[in-house]
């Protein structure tokens, strides 16, 4: 008869020999390291198989700020239409490296992509720390923020779709670590001989510098997470902790300050020009946090939000850890007290699906080793189980997402889109550079958004960098073609953004319709009122021929009473546009257009 020994050490030596004709086998357990090294890459293959499904799609925003980086590589400034100053990008930190790499010759999408999986990757290690040394959650449950990161279909799509996201997540984690960091330094018998203060110092002030300048809401999460840093902990200790951080406090300040004083010399306002798009005159409303219990969260995904974040907030004041929930709590009522505009998959409260899970982890962390001695506990056992369950189901629940829809865009109950083999097949053509289903069955000139970059290019034979373009989503069509936009959003315009009736009621006057048309655009595309101004005012359309919509609500039109380019200028104007786009992959819109490919259809369609 065989004998099977489980054994996880070497066995003492024994002097029993096996019977005759018995098999004996030895299984070694595998060590605790061996069981953590399989959980990491497990985690990292789950993060990078879901980055690979989204790395194609872009949102159109990052082609603005990829514009005010081209122009300030190129020498031009830091500007959107040469020669008109107004800070339309959100994030200055973001910017400067996007006109870094294009300074060093790289392409700018593949390069803002890269920073954005950079980004992503030092997220996973500063979100670990935040669980080890911050939280103080175990070795075992310190993964279970990470398995949800990983599965974070929000964060994992954002992180590639190219705006400052994932920077602005991570500069949030490290700020929250090496804040702590002090504490840990100063407690060490060896701090005042080592350079581990000087050490905590740098990249204290490196993480909070580009906390800082990496959102238009960032200043405010960092003098929190300062404040917290300092004063949760007895007040004996207050003077002491102001003085370990003070050099990396005067970095920082000397930093953001000089920011602030370009901001005013060269922007000529103390605030970014999103504050008055998005912030200024918006309205308190806490339905604006339904993405967090309605508007198609998942049933174990909305139990994680909510009780993780409270429980975030229960063990930080047990252990005078309160920084992940402050920031938390203040991602929360910045949400409310902002324009949320169309941004899905909850942009705005990224923060908040990335920190609670902390909140669960800990009181597994809790629950599982209050057996010590090895018995069963029903309890404790039981109870780790059911909230270890509902995190597994909840990220399967967001892992399965392929994005969450805005209020905005979206019909009561139909808020979530689900990944799909369809999907994964246009990303699999994507990377192999081959035309999708979706894009052959477009017809020649109706082609998604990307459209309104065809009455630029073939509208008029005068030179495209001083015509205009008017309308929302402007984007690509800026970036690709170069044209000047007059945007109906108000982020690059100011006249828009400063009208009292668009700032404080999204009103649009004939005025303000009337002033857009002294541009003499080549071609447009409106919406939210400045459709139904147009419709008031036919006269303005006079010489466009509208492209949809009707007289009375004319969303898109295009000049038809100036010289046409030449066959050969055409040509080339398509050439330059298509060979902007990445080489490496066909690119995509935010849910999964395949603008690269039509780009290239398109092209095919002038030149024959």
């Amino acid at each position: 008869m065989g004998v099977l020994q489980l054994r996880a050490i070497e066995p003492a030596p024994t002097n029993d020999a096996p019977e005759p004709g018995d098999v004996h086998m030895t299984l070694r357990l595998p060590s605790a390291k061996v069981v953590r090294a399989a959980i990491i890459c497990f985690i990292a293959a789950v993060a990078a198989l879901h980055l690979a499904y989204y790395f194609p799609r872009v949102v159109d925003d990052l082609f603005i700020s990829l514009r005010y980086a081209e122009n300030l590589a190129e020498g031009n400034g830091a500007v959107y239409n040469i020669g008109e100053k107004v800070e339309g990008y959100s994030s200055p930190i973001w910017m400067l490296l996007q006109a870094l790499g294009l300074r060093l010759g790289f392409e700018g999408v593949l390069f803002t992509k890269a920073l954005g999986v950079a980004s992503f990757a030092f997220l996973f290690v500063g979100l670990h720390r935040v669980a080890r040394d911050v939280m103080r959650i175990g070795p075992w449950a310190s993964f279970i923020p990470l398995a949800w990161l990983a599965a974070n279909s929000y964060v994992v799509n954002w992180t590639v779709l190219g705006l400052e996201t994932p920077l602005h997540l991570a500069a949030l984690v490290w700020t929250i670590v090496w804040l702590r960091a002090f504490d840990a330094d100063s407690g060490s018998s060896a701090a005042s001989t080592s350079s581990a203060p000087r050490r905590t110092t740098a990249f204290a002030a490196l993480s909070m510098i580009v906390l800082g300048l990496s959102r238009p809401e960032s200043p405010m999460l960092l003098a929190i997470l300062v404040a917290e840093s300092i004063l949760v902990a007895p007040r004996s200790t207050w003077l002491s902790r102001i003085k370990a951080r003070g050099p990396a406090l005067l970095v920082v300040a000397g930093v953001l300050g000089l920011g602030l004083a370009v901001r005013w010399s060269y922007y000529h306002d103390v605030f970014a020009n999103t504050y008055y798009v998005k912030g200024k005159g918006a309205h308190f409303a806490l339905s604006k946090l339904g993405a967090l219990h309605a508007e198609g969260v998942g049933r174990f995904e909305r139990v994680v939000f909510i009780v993780g974040a409270v429980l975030v907030g229960l063990f930080g004041v047990m252990r005078r850890r309160l920084g992940p929930f402050l920031a938390t709590a203040a991602v929360i009522a910045f949400t409310t007290t902002v324009e949320l505009d169309w941004m899905p998959s909850l942009r705005h409260l990224l923060p908040v699906t990335i920190l609670a899970p902390l909140g669960v982890a800990a009181a597994i962390d809790v629950l599982v080793p209050g057996s010590r001695d090895g018995r069963f506990n029903p309890l404790r056992h039981g109870g780790a189980a059911v909230a270890l369950s509902v995190v597994a189901i909840g990220a399967v629940e967001v892992a399965r997402l392929d994005n969450r829809l805005s209020p905005a865009e979206a019909s009561p109950g139909r808020f979530r889109k689900a990944k799909s083999w369809e999907k994964w097949n246009d990303t699999l053509l994507a990377y192999r550079r081959v035309e999708p289903p979706h894009v052959k069955a477009m017809g020649d000139y109706e082609t998604g958004q990307i459209t309104q970059v065809w009455g630029v290019l073939e509208a008029c034979s005068e030179p495209i960098a001083s015509s205009w373009f008017v309308g929302r989503d402007i984007g690509a069509v800026g970036y690709y073609t170069g044209v000047r936009v007059y945007d109906t959003a108000g982020l690059v315009t100011r006249e828009v953004s400063h009208a009292e009736p668009w700032m404080h009621r999204r009103e649009v006057t004939d005025e303000m319709a009337q002033l857009m048309m002294e541009r003499n655009p080549l071609a447009g595309e409106v919406y939210e009122g400045w459709d139904t101004a147009l419709g008031r005012n036919p006269e303005l359309l006079g010489g466009y021929r509208i492209r949809f919509g009707g007289a009375k609500r004319p969303h898109g039109f295009v000049a038809t009473n100036r010289v046409p380019p030449s066959r050969e200028e055409k040509l080339a104007r398509y050439r330059s546009v298509v060979d902007k786009f990445p080489r490496a992959f066909h690119l995509h819109t935010l849910y999964g257009e395949s603008v690269g490919a039509v780009v290239e259809r398109r092209y095919r369609i002038v030149s024959t």
